[in-house]
């Protein structure tokens, strides 16, 4: 079963929040599959997480989450 997903768009807090934490994202990613030992990785994968929380990442998950379990609700109930 495939099934497409509409998300509403997000409010300017929401945007910018992922506006900021994005390029934290994209940059530690990349370092981290360069990492040269597994705790260099894992030290740098916990700076990630660390940073992307103080700009908001759980807000901006959760606002996803919230919308992916609504239309997966209506979708159950055929609407």
């Amino acid at each position: 079963v495939i099934v497409a997903v509409s998300l509403l768009p997000v409010d300017d807090d929401l945007a910018n929040k992922r506006a900021q934490f994005a390029p934290i994202m994209k940059e530690y990613s990349w370092k981290c599959v360069y990492a040269a030992s597994d705790e260099e990785f894992t030290s740098l994968w916990n700076e990630m997480v660390e940073k992307c929380k103080a700009f908001g990442y759980d807000d901006v998950t959760n606002f996803y989450l919230g919308e992916i379990q609504n239309k997966l609700d209506a979708i159950a109930q055929g609407k």
